[in-house]
């Protein structure tokens, strides 16, 4: 049951919960989130490693009282729902959006999208509490809302462990992605660039092995001489670093494929893929093309550093 003290305990401490949070958003979150994040859309380069993470530290154990705040009193709210009810909705509609700046201010694109569904939903919210006002104010007396209690007991789940979990799961992405990912991209970085050393290897033993004028061969003879000589597995499997069963070749009008493969029980597995095009109109120098990056050679059969 719910009396007019606790009512006004409630809206009072809804309030003081609201302001609370929006001078400690203009004050301390949003300044130290200006300072340090990508400046930028298109970076996600932050002013320091951390920061992202510490941004999350910050703003999350704030964002997590506002809410449980909240839904621990809004249930009480009573006769100024209308009010009430809107306003709590804007400054959380706000304060989601700044949950995802750990991921930097691009989350901002998302708002043609979320603004007009966050009006309709703003203005439901607002015909509801007009209708429940106007109801309450019809009603003589104390109203007993022990019929919600249950649903009390949802909203305490919620702000005490729902939505804690979620924002810890975000803070631990967001720290997978700063600490980790990085590493992990120079490493696929370094991997590629000494996958692309060794088909240079691959590249420059078969142009020195074969007797071909690759400039003046047709890709149908480019595509037999070089299938026959990428299959000499005991040469070219050190050189590529990867076992191979077979090269198969295919030739178009403008190309010569090589597609180095393994069979494992009843399926096929692409190691590598070599493609050569000649220099023409559109291509100053020869390319081979691989899994791993593009290798331009002039008409002297020397690569040209791109």
């Amino acid at each position: 049951m719910f009396n007019n003290d606790s009512q006004n305990h409630s809206i009072r401490n809804i309030i003081v919960a609201t302001i609370l949070f929006v001078l400690y958003i203009v004050f301390v979150a949003f300044p130290f989130f200006a300072a340090t994040s990508p400046q930028t859309e298109a970076s996600l380069e932050w002013a320091y490693n951390y920061a992202p993470i510490h941004y999350a530290m910050i703003y999350f154990p704030a964002f997590a009282i506002y809410v449980y705040s909240i839904l621990k009193n809004i249930l009480a709210v009573r006769y100024i729902r209308s009010l009430i009810y809107p306003i709590v909705f804007i400054i959380l509609f706000v304060a989601v959006h700044m949950v995802f700046f750990v991921f930097s201010a691009v989350i901002l694109w998302f708002a043609i999208i979320t603004i007009p569904v966050g009006f309709i939903v703003l203005v439901a919210i607002e015909m509801l509490a007009i209708y429940f006002d106007i109801k309450d104010r019809k009603q003589n007396g104390e109203i007993n809302f022990s019929k919600n209690s249950d649903f009390q007991m949802v909203l305490d789940i919620l702000g005490k462990f729902v939505i804690p979990l979620l924002l810890f799961g975000i803070c631990l992405l967001c720290a997978i992605m700063t600490v980790f990912m990085p590493k992990m991209i120079l490493q696929a970085e370094q991997e590629r660039a000494l996958q692309c050393e060794r088909n240079k290897h691959v590249i420059q033993t078969a142009l020195n092995n074969l007797n071909i004028d690759i400039n003046n061969a047709s890709y149908e003879e480019i595509s037999a001489q070089f299938q026959k000589e990428f299959s000499k597995n005991d040469i070219y499997e050190p050189l590529l670093g990867k076992k191979y069963d077979k090269v198969e070749a295919n030739t178009g009008d403008y190309f010569s494929e090589f597609q180095f493969s393994t069979k494992d029980q009843d399926s096929i597995h692409v190691e590598d893929i070599y493609t050569f095009e000649k220099k023409n109109e559109h291509n100053e120098y020869n390319i081979w093309t691989t899994m791993a990056c593009k290798i331009l050679i002039n008409e002297n059969g020397k690569f040209v550093n791109n």
